[in-house]
């Protein structure tokens, strides 16, 4: 929008294709990405926009931008996947793997012959996802496709609530490609010997509705937990923007979600000429409010 009212605009890009989390988080079954570069193409094609691929930007690349243009938009999402918040949950594990790194994985190989395939690693492999939105159903049902032995969906509340998180079709279809999903479910511990994952030790819930149609209470039960052996555990609980980057004698103002916070109008951030709009600046939320956004 800003190349076709006469502005020069540069594109500084981290990821080595073009896209954001519609080109390497949305799978190829959901959506062709020929069709989406259709719309890249056009973006490229304007003399105005010159694009930077593999460019990822730190604080002092930041500062330098900030001083060489007369305004700069940030609109890198929210590509932290979030902790299950459970005990002994450690990064490092071998076997621990973020959704956001998982789905990068699969769709740059499968869209781009990037890297190499997710089944190297999954194929044959018990696959255990904790979730109840669309990066969860992307997760397990993508994990199927890669080869994997068992992939078990574990969500803290009911079926009618991941049927509303999503969609039923979305739901139904993962159920018939095998995934299997366990509700009212959540992980306490994580196991591993010498940092390499073995099993999950999962509490069991009791899920009462609310009489005054609030959210429905959530109660241990005694005498419920179970292990599941696994091979692989993906958080798919939520994302986070990665925040680090931003130059803290800046002191940008972020919301309570630790998302940049900007006037909402013209998106300017508490420093001026910095912008923010996308998952970045409102959390993760869909496609369509993200371009709504920017325009």
């Amino acid at each position: 929008y800003l190349a076709l009212e006469g502005i020069d605009v540069d594109v500084y890009e981290a990821l080595p294709v073009l896209g954001g989390e519609v080109a390497v988080g949305v799978p190829e079954y959901r959506m062709p990405v020929a069709k989406y570069n259709k719309d890249i193409e056009l973006v490229e094609s304007l003399e105005a926009v010159t694009i930077y691929r593999n460019h990822r930007v730190n604080a002092d690349r930041l500062k330098e931008i900030h001083a060489e243009y007369d305004a700069t938009l940030l609109a890198f999402g929210a590509r932290l996947s979030k902790k299950v918040r459970a005990k002994n949950e450690r990064p490092e594990i071998k076997g621990y793997w973020g959704a956001i790194s998982m789905l990068d994985k699969v769709n740059l190989w499968n869209k781009y012959a990037i890297g190499s395939p997710a089944s190297n690693e999954l194929k044959d492999k018990v696959v255990v996802c904790v979730g109840g939105g669309f990066t969860s159903m992307d997760v397990v049902r993508c994990a199927v496709r890669e080869g994997a032995k068992k992939v078990i969906m574990l969500y803290r509340r009911d079926e009618k609530t991941i049927i509303r998180n999503t969609t039923y079709e979305e739901y139904h279809e993962a159920v018939e490609e095998g995934v299997e999903f366990i509700f009212g479910a959540s992980i306490e511990d994580i196991i591993d010997e010498n940092d390499e994952l073995k099993s999950v030790k999962v509490n069991r819930y009791e899920i009462i509705p609310d009489p005054d149609g609030g959210k429905p209470k959530m109660v241990k039960i005694e005498d419920g937990d179970f292990f599941i052996d696994c091979d692989y555990l993906i958080p798919a609980v939520s994302q986070d923007a990665d925040l680090s980057f931003l130059p803290s004698e800046w002191e940008i103002e972020q919301t309570s979600w630790r998302t940049i916070k900007t006037d909402g109008k013209t998106y300017m951030s508490s420093r001026r000429g910095i912008f923010a709009a996308g998952d970045c600046e409102y959390g993760p939320m869909t496609i369509v409010n993200a371009v709504g956004q920017a325009k």
